[in-house]
């Protein structure tokens, strides 16, 4: 498999590319090239997804359009960098707000 260039395993709020990675359900080299990566705001979303919901349910949390997201996916978002937004999503769950 060639190597990708902008690949880098880098740590984020301790969390490692290969653990943020199985969190996503996505593979290292795609959490490389997520625009802000490099950053802690994504370990920070995983760390909530984590503490929300089930790691089967966080699947499906990430994989599935949601109306609080304008019926975006969340991977889909993550992927592109806007973590705010789930992550204010996930806040909320955490916090009760949709009970």
């Amino acid at each position: 498999m060639p190597k990708v260039a902008n690949y880098k395993r880098e740590t984020r709020a301790g969390r490692d590319t290969a653990e943020i990675a199985r969190a996503l359900g996505v593979s290292e080299e795609v959490v490389s090239r997520i625009p802000g990566g490099h950053d802690n705001r994504l370990a920070e979303v995983i760390s909530l997804l984590q503490r929300s919901l089930p790691h089967n349910l966080a699947l499906d949390y990430l994989n599935h359009s949601n109306p609080n997201l304008s019926s975006e996916k969340p991977i889909a978002l993550l992927l592109r960098g806007e973590s705010d937004r789930v992550e204010a999503d996930l806040l909320a769950l955490l916090q009760g707000v949709y009970r």
